[in-house]
Parts: structure tokens; sequence; C-alpha cells
């Protein structure tokens, strides 16, 4: 550092001895600037961690050295670790759900902060709080280090201390479903998704942005700039990342999504987790600019514990004592993270408790994608909820529909005009005929008919009675008629229908002329295509994909 300043000093005194004073200035302030590197280097390096009150940033330059932290986790190694039912205070409790309930009641409805045990020190119990700790949280480490066990561990201790109603999770598992599937049985989880179903993962990203929208509308409506200023409360949403680094090389389309929920998700009540390998190649800048909370477990390099401490101790973690961690959080003192004993005895417990308090499951942030099959049975909790009267000609149940993040129920405006189902052979057109018309109430007002194979009819130089009479009888405001035809090439829209439930080809130009939407068709994948009853609603200028229902056998 300072033979660059030495060399630039002596070229200026030069440009001064030759009266080059331009010259001189310009290498004068090569020397000013050369000189503070300098003292800013002697000074120490800094951390971009945040403090406690999850305002300034701060740093851990007080941190001891890899060889003070070596000797801590000695002593850590000695200490006995206890499981996270003692940690929370539950064990001796001989009805658990109780003390849960208690806990939920104590931190109400608006949960302030989301301070809660996660592990023990030499001295103490370790807590992390992702409120004021965060808002956001990276959590790095190597293979075996742990980092699944800390994201178990903490999830569930932040469900013990907080009801469903003041804080939910959404999963993102890219471990294939290990490390987190059993945390869908909590009743704070919106959503458990894993790398096994790519399409399902990107449904839930779809939702977080949904989300992220819907709360800075009800923001604007209740006309605060941070929900915690809500008049009615708001449960904080958690996303949890596992493996983020597959999340970034199986979509990175997707990425985008979560860095603006980690950018606008402190005043909205919205958690970003991220748990990687690798934070310096995988996480952005942008996204980690707003991660506050930095939880190292044992990293391969000195670089990676840098990079999030400004630190290498980290990097001299123990390779046989996993789920030893460094966080901003805790300074200078390596914690060991606590582990249930009986997981799936603390989650029924915890689910207990909310059937105690009369609190639902949390309604899911996406559904999977649309089934393969739909019988009508399984059509009718989707009835329920849009409140289906069973006379209602304008709500004919069809099948369900899926708006790219959730699926609901899919029904056909009769009372709007004619429908027309067009599609090749074999792709389900009689079935949705035989559907609709054992759904259509027995005191329809209108001439009803169902018609197959109605091409010939609609063909405009056939002359026969039955090809005119059909023709005049889609014309008639007092008739309806529900009719199939292999191709839409004589369907005129809207004088011969009002709806069309269309099955695709895979061939754009085909799908176009029928009426699929372009951005639509290019989401149909070769098994969609495939699926018997796989289809595309479109009323009134809208499409929505659909699985049309078949018969209970």
């Amino acid at each position: 550092m300072g033979a660059p300043m030495l060399a630039q000093c002596v070229l200026c005194v030069a440009m001064i001895v030759q009266r080059q004073w331009l010259f001189a200035m310009m290498v004068g302030s090569g020397c000013i600037g050369s000189l503070a590197t300098m003292l800013g280097a002697m000074a120490g390096p800094r951390a971009p961690g945040r403090d406690n009150a999850g305002g300034s940033y701060t740093t851990l330059n007080d941190m001891q050295s890899p060889a003070d932290t070596e000797a801590m986790c000695a002593l850590l190694r000695d200490t006995t670790v206890p499981a996270l039912e003692t940690l929370c205070g539950i064990t001796d409790d001989m009805l658990p759900w109780q003390r849960i309930s208690t806990m939920w009641q104590r931190q109400g409805e608006r949960a302030q902060s989301l301070n809660v045990p996660v592990g023990v020190t030499t001295g103490g119990v370790t807590y992390l709080d992702l409120v004021n700790h965060g808002p956001h949280a990276i959590v790095a480490g190597t293979t075996g280090s742990g980092k699944s066990v800390l994201l178990r561990s903490w999830c569930m201790s932040m469900a013990l201390h907080h009801s469903p109603e003041a804080l939910q999770f959404v999963f993102l598992d890219f471990k294939g479903g290990s490390s987190l599937d059993g945390l869908r049985a909590l009743p704070h989880a919106r959503g458990c998704v894993s790398d096994l179903d790519l399409n399902h993962a990107t449904r839930a990203l779809q939702a977080m942005e949904h989300e992220l929208r819907r709360r800075e509308q009800l923001a604007a409506t209740y006309g605060v700039a941070d929900l915690r200023l809500a008049p009615h409360p708001v449960a904080r949403l958690v996303i949890i990342v596992d493996e983020f680094h597959a999340l970034h090389a199986f979509l990175p389309d997707y990425v985008e999504r979560l860095v603006r929920v980690a950018s606008l998700g402190r005043s909205l009540c919205m958690h970003v987790v991220a748990c990687t390998q690798n934070p310096m190649a995988q996480i952005s800048t942008s996204m980690k600019a707003n991660m506050g909370l930095r939880i190292c477990l044992r990293v391969q390099d000195s670089l990676q514990s840098h990079e999030l401490l400004g630190t290498d101790a980290a990097a001299k973690l123990p390779a046989d004592l996993p789920g030893c961690a460094l966080a901003t959080a805790t300074g200078a003192q390596p914690f060991r993270v606590s582990n249930s004993d009986h997981t799936q005895r603390l989650l029924a417990h915890i689910s207990f408790a909310a059937r105690f308090m009369h609190m639902p499951h949390a309604a899911p942030l996406f559904t999977p994608p649309l089934p393969t099959q739909v019988d009508a049975d399984a059509m009718q909790p989707y009835l329920a909820d849009i409140g289906h009267i069973a006379n209602d000609l304008t709500a004919i149940p069809l099948g369900l529909a899926d708006d790219g993040v959730t699926y609901h129920a899919a029904t056909v405006n009769l009372q709007a005009g004619n429908v027309a189902i067009i599609g090749a052979s074999g792709r389900g057109k009689t079935t949705v005929l035989t559907v609709l018309r054992l759904m259509v109430p027995d005191t329809c007002a209108y001439d009803l008919r169902f018609v197959d194979d109605a091409d010939a009819l609609l063909d405009p130089m056939a002359s026969d009675d039955e090809a005119l009479a059909f023709r005049c009888r889609l014309n008639d405001t007092q008739c309806r008629t529900v009719f199939a035809v292999r191709s839409s090439r004589w369907v005129h829209v809207p004088e011969h229908c009002a709806t069309r439930i269309i099955f695709p080809t895979g061939e754009r130009g085909i799908d176009l002329a029928d009426g699929v939407p372009a951005a639509l068709s290019a989401q149909l994948d070769a098994e969609a295509l495939a699926t018997a009853g796989r289809a595309v609603l479109v009323h009134q200028g809208t499409a929505v994909l659909v699985q049309c229902a078949i018969l209970n056998q």
C-alpha cells in the first residue's frame, strides 16, 4: 500500500520542480486518496452487519481472533445443548399445548418482534430476532454444517412463540423436500415446495409477487407507510429458501421477485431467509444490502466468512461440530443450535393449540398445478367458496380453473349465451357435454339442447333442414345450445356462442385461430397437451386454463 503512495509523491515533486502545476494537482489528489486508503486499511475491516435496532450498519471489529474462536468452540463442545422444547420452556409441562397457547396470547396478534431462542453459547441462551436484527437474513455454511437444522429449529421456535394469526411461513426447499417438508404441518404454513416440482416452485414465486402487491395496496388503503401501523393486525410472512443456489440455477428469471421482496418487505411485514453454501457468488449485492442478519456456520474458505462477518472466524469453526455458528446478532460469541427431541410430537401440540384457540390452518398462498383429473365431488369445496347456488344458470360447474398461482371453481354462464366446445377427437368434448348436461338445474327456463359433432351442421353450404334449424336456433335468444365441434372453422363469435371451451392442439396457428391467447398457449407443455380434459375457457375477453370435471364412477 505504501509503495504506490511513495511513487506518486515522487512524481508530484517532479511536476512541481518542472512547474507543471496542473499535473502536480492531479498527482497530488492521487496521493491524498492513497493515503486515505492506507489509513482506512490500518483501521481494520468493517463487516456488513446491522446493529440490533435494524438501522445503521455495525461492525464486528471487536470479534475475537480465529484462535480465540477455536478456543471458545472447544469450550462450547463441552457445553450441554438442551433440546428446543427445553429452551422454550415447555418440556416439563404436562400439557405443552397449553403453554404454547399462553405464549401466543402473551405475544398478541401483532408480532412486533420475532426474538426467539435458537441455541446456546458458553454463557447462556442465544436469541435471534428477524425483525430487529434483519429484516432479512442470510444463512451460510458448507454441506453438513447444520444449515437445515438451524432453519428447522428457528422456524419451530418462532411458531412456538407466535400464533398463525401473527406469523406465517412459506417454505421453498431446494434440497428435494428433505429438510423443510415436515414443517408443512405447521398451522402457520401457507405453502411448501421443492425443486422436485419446478412448476410448483414457479407458482410460489409468482404468489410472492402477488402477495407483495396485495400488501402494498393494503398499506395504501389504510393510509400508512408501514403495515405495523395498520389499524388491523397483518400477519408477518417469513419466506424460507433452503439452498438458494438451486433457485438461482433452476429459475434464474424468478430470483428478481425475491429481490423485490427483500427491497420492500420491511414495511410490508415480509421477511426472506436465504440459505446457501456460497453467498458471494449466489446472492446479488442488491439483495445482500437488505439482509442485516448474517448467520455463518462453517464455511470452506475465509473469503466467505469475511463477506458475511468481516472476519475469517467462521472458516475456523470445527468440522466435527455441526450446528456451531456465528452471527452478526451475537458478536464474537459462537453458539450451538438446539434441535427438537420429538419434532412430530411438538408439531402435534402446536396444531392442537391452534384448534383450541379456533385458529384455522393458514389459507394457502398458492396451490400445486392443476390435477390431471377432477371429479364432480372434488369440486364441491370450491363451489362452496364462491357461494354457488344449485339453480344458478350463471355458474354451471365445469371443473377447476387455474390463474397461475391458485386454482378455483371454473363455471359456465349459460345465461350469457350458447357454449362451443372445440377440440380434436379423444380430448374429452363428449364428457364435457355430459357433465354440463347433468349440472344444469331442472328449473332451466331456456329451451336447452346439447349437440355433439356439430361441424356439418355449421357448414354454411349445408342446406338440409337439420342444419338450417340448428343455425337458426343459435340465433334464438330463447334457446341455449351447448355444441361440440372438431374445428372452429365455421364457429362465429359472438353470433354462434358467448363462451368457448377450447382443447389446445399445441400448434400455435391453430390454437390462435381457435381463440387461445398466445401467452397462455406458450405455457402449455407436452404433458398438459396430452392430459384429457385440459382446456382453455374463454368468456368475455378473458381466458383461463381449466381441468374439466369427469363423471363420478
